[in-house]
């Protein structure tokens, strides 16, 4: 579910920012926690925006970033374990 009229294919539009900086606060101030994990991003969803943003955001908040990431896509394309690693590098280069 989404707004009327919103467009969330950009996880990382205004909306969702003013969200996630929320969020972040409470974590790092309410809660006192010096980490966050991210689940796995939908690869069904495209892949648009960036996620500097949301980074620089941990890093203002001394919160440090375990991303997470599913190799379901992969294994649906059937994929050897040599390909999915040349293609999660080129996904995620240094993320």
């Amino acid at each position: 579910p989404h707004l009327m009229g919103a467009t969330f294919s950009d996880k990382y539009n205004s909306f969702l920012s003013s969200l996630y900086r929320r969020d972040l606060e409470l974590i790092a101030v309410q809660l006192g926690a010096n980490t966050v994990r991210m689940t796995s991003p939908d690869f069904f969803l495209p892949d648009t925006g960036t996620w500097k943003p949301f980074l620089d955001e941990c890093k203002r908040k001394n919160l440090d970033v375990i991303p997470t990431f599913s190799v379901y896509h992969y294994l649906a394309e059937g994929l050897a374990a040599s390909e999915m690693e040349a293609l999660i590098q080129e996904k995620f280069g240094n993320f």
